[in-house]
C-alpha cells in the first residue's frame, strides 16, 4: 500500500521595494507593495526588525496591534506568531504591510538625511524567507513662530520680566539667532546684567537698545530660545517722572532659524509708575552743645534723601529763637525769614527738579546759629525743627543746641530815673580824694 505525502510550498517574499524614502514629519509603511507567497494551510512565524530602531524610528502604535514588541541594544523587534490558516502565506503579509513606521522627529538638522534599514523574516517551520528595505529620512525645517506676548504694569522701583508668557516654537534640531529690542530704551530701562549674560551683543541706535544672541545647533531650538527670552529681566529707569506719572515700554523679539523666514513680535509692553520715595533724614546729632561765642551750622552733617524727580517745602524753626537765637544772615541766602510769637520761622520752596533731596540738602546744610551772649556759666536749650514736605508724605525731626556761657552778657546801659519826693533811695557815690595839705601853699599866699 502506498502513503500519501502533502507537498508543503515554500514561502517567498515579492514586490519590496528595497529603497524609500519620507520626511521626518510623516510616516510610511514600508512594506505596502509585499506579498508573502504560501498557499498552504499551517502555522508561520513573522519577524521585522528595525536596525537601530531606539536611535531611528518605530511603527506606529496603532498599526501593530497582535505583534510583540521587544528591545535587543538598538534593535525593536515586532514578533507574531500565526496558527494554521488556509493561504497563510497571504494571512501573514497583510499583517506585514499594514505596518506604518514613524522616522524620529527633528532628531537630525533640517535638510539633512539618516538611514534606517527594516528587515523581514517568515518561517513555516520548513523553510524561512527574508527581505530588507531602506528607508532614507529627509529632516524637513519647521517654520518658528513667536505668540504669546503681553503687556504688564509695574512700578519704578521694581524689576520684572516682560517675556514671562512669551511662546517660542521651533522643535528642530538646528541653529537659531534671536534678537530683542527695547524700544526708547536709552530713556525708558534696561535689562539687568545678570540676565542678560550671553546675549553677547548690545546695540544702541538712536534711543532703541537691541541684544542679540546666536544659540548652537541643538533638539528643540524653539524651547532653548523661549528661555533664553523669559529669563531676561527688565529694569526701568528709576525717579524720572513725577510720583504718580506713568510711562510705556514697547519692545521687539525676533527670531531666525537660518532656513525660515525671520518672525518678529511686537505684543509686549510695559506700563511702569513712578512712586514716590519717603523723605529720609539723618546724619545729625539730636542733642548738640556750643559755647556761647561760637557759630555753629548744626545741620552740617544732615543727609536729605529723596531721589524723586518733584517739588519740596522746607520750613526751619527755631522755637523761642527771638530770645535765644537767630541764623546768621549770611547763611540763609534764599530763605524767607518769618517771626510768629517767639519762634522764628524760615521757610524756602524748591522747584521741581530730579533727585530733589540732593537740592534740598546744602541749602539745610549751610544754615548756621548764632546763640545769644549768656552770663559765664550758664546755660541754656535751643530747639531747632525741620519740617519738609514733598506734597506727598511729610516728615519732621528735630535737634537741640545747649548752649554756655564763656565770655559774660554785656552790662546793661544806665539810665536816669527821676526820684519823687516819697522816694527813698540809697544812692552810693564814688569816693572822692581828699586834698592833702601843701607844705608850700603858705609861700604862694599874696603878702597883705
Amino acid at each position: 500500500m502506498l502513503e500519501s505525502r502533502v507537498l508543503l510550498t515554500a514561502p517567498t517574499l515579492s514586490g519590496v521595494v528595497a529603497n524609500q524614502s519620507v520626511n521626518d514629519s510623516s510616516s510610511l509603511a514600508p512594506f505596502n507593495t509585499m506579498t508573502v507567497n504560501d498557499p498552504d494551510n499551517e502555522n508561520m512565524f513573522a519577524r521585522v526588525t528595525i536596525l537601530n530602531g531606539v536611535v531611528r524610528g518605530d511603527f506606529l502604535s496603532g498599526s501593530t496591534v497582535g505583534w510583540n514588541r521587544t528591545v535587543v541594544g538598538n534593535d525593536i523587534k515586532y514578533e507574531q506568531f500565526l496558527p494554521p490558516q488556509p493561504n497563510i502565506g497571504n494571512v501573514v503579509g497583510t499583517k506585514i504591510q499594514g505596518l506604518s513606521f514613524q522616522p524620529r522627529l527633528n532628531a537630525i538638522a533640517p535638510t539633512t538625511t539618516e538611514l534606517t534599514d527594516i528587515t523581514v523574516f517568515v518561517n513555516d517551520g520548513q523553510a524561512t524567507a527574508t527581505a530588507t528595505v531602506r528607508v532614507t529620512t529627509t529632516s524637513v525645517n519647521d517654520f518658528p513662530s513667536i505668540g504669546g506676548a503681553g503687556t504688564l504694569s509695574m512700578s519704578d522701583s521694581q524689576i520684572a520680566n516682560p517675556f514671562g508668557t512669551l511662546r517660542v516654537i521651533d522643535l528642530d534640531r538646528q541653529e537659531a539667532l534671536a534678537s530683542v529690542t527695547i524700544l526708547n530704551g536709552v530713556v525708558r530701562g534696561d535689562f539687568t546684567n545678570a540676565t542678560s549674560e550671553g546675549w553677547n551683543v548690545r546695540q544702541v541706535v538712536g534711543n532703541n537698545i537691541t541684544y542679540k544672541r546666536f544659540f548652537s545647533p541643538g533638539p528643540n531650538v524653539g524651547a532653548t530660545v523661549e528661555t533664553a527670552f523669559r529669563t531676561l529681566t527688565f529694569r526701568p529707569r528709576s525717579n524720572v517722572l513725577r510720583p504718580g506719572a506713568t510711562e510705556l515700554t514697547d519692545f521687539q523679539v525676533t527670531f531666525s532659524d537660518g532656513i525660515a523666514p525671520a518672525v518678529a513680535n511686537t505684543g509686549t509692553r510695559v506700563t511702569v509708575t513712578s512712586v514716590n520715595d519717603v523723605i529720609q533724614l539723618s546724619g545729625f546729632p539730636a542733642n548738640q552743645t556750643m559755647n556761647d561765642n561760637q557759630t555753629k551750622a548744626v545741620f552740617g552733617s544732615i543727609n536729605v534723601i529723596d531721589p524723586d524727580r518733584q517739588d519740596m517745602l522746607a520750613r526751619i524753626t527755631i522755637v523761642n529763637g527771638v530770645n535765644q537765637g537767630d541764623f546768621t544772615a549770611a547763611s540763609t541766602t534764599g530763605w524767607t525769614r518769618t517771626v510768629s510769637g517767639s519762634n522764628i520761622v524760615y521757610t524756602r520752596y524748591f522747584a521741581t527738579l530730579p533727585n530733589i533731596g540732593a537740592q534740598v540738602q546744602p541749602a539745610i546744610r549751610a544754615l548756621i546759629f548764632d546763640p545769644r551772649n549768656l552770663r559765664i556759666g550758664v546755660t541754656e536749650e535751643t530747639r531747632i525743627q525741620i519740617f519738609l514736605n514733598d506734597g506727598i508724605t511729610p516728615v519732621s525731626t528735630a535737634t537741640t543746641v545747649t548752649t554756655t556761657g564763656v565770655v559774660g552778657r554785656p552790662a546793661a546801659p544806665l539810665v536816669a530815673q527821676p526820684l519823687l519826693d516819697s522816694d527813698t533811695t540809697t544812692m552810693i557815690l564814688p569816693e572822692v580824694p581828699q586834698p592833702v595839705a601843701n607844705p608850700l601853699a603858705r609861700l604862694l599866699k599874696k603878702p597883705r
